[in-house]
C-alpha cells in the first residue's frame, strides 16, 4: 500500500467513522480523489496522516514535506517519530526531544521525537 492509498483510506475513515454525524452532509464529498498533495493539503477534516514503509523508501523526507505545506494552510501540525535515529532532527537541521518543540523557520509546525 503506497503513501497516497495510506492517506486516501485515512481521509474515509474519518469521514465515514468518527465525523459524519457532526458535519453537514451536504457539504462532504465521499467520491475517490486524485492521490495529489494537492487534494491531502486541502482536506479540513483530515486529521492524521500515518507515513509508513520500509527503511529508506523517504518516509521523514514524505513527513517533513507533509509537515511544511500543511504548515502553510492549518493552525497547527505536530510530526511525532518513533525512528530511533533521530532523522527529523537531520532534515529539519535542529535538536528534538521527546517534548514537541517548534521548527525554527516555519513556525506553525512542531516535531517531537523518541529519546
Amino acid at each position: 500500500m503506497g503513501l497516497w492509498q495510506l492517506l486516501f483510506i485515512t481521509r474515509q475513515h474519518c469521514l465515514t467513522k468518527k465525523m459524519a454525524a457532526s458535519i453537514d452532509q451536504s457539504e462532504v464529498s465521499l467520491s475517490p480523489l486524485e492521490p495529489t498533495l494537492k487534494n491531502v493539503i486541502d482536506q479540513k477534516t483530515l486529521k492524521w496522516i500515518f507515513v509508513g514503509g520500509k527503511g529508506g523508501v523517504g518516509k521523514t523526507t514524505c513527513s517533513c514535506s507533509l509537515a511544511v505545506q500543511l504548515s502553510k494552510v492549518r493552525e497547527s501540525v505536530l510530526i511525532i517519530s518513533t525512528d530511533p535515529a533521530h532523522n527529523i532532527s537531520d532534515a529539519f537541521d535542529q535538536k528534538f526531544t521527546k517534548i514537541p518543540t517548534l521548527v525554527k523557520e516555519i513556525g506553525r509546525a512542531s516535531c517531537r521525537e523518541r529519546v
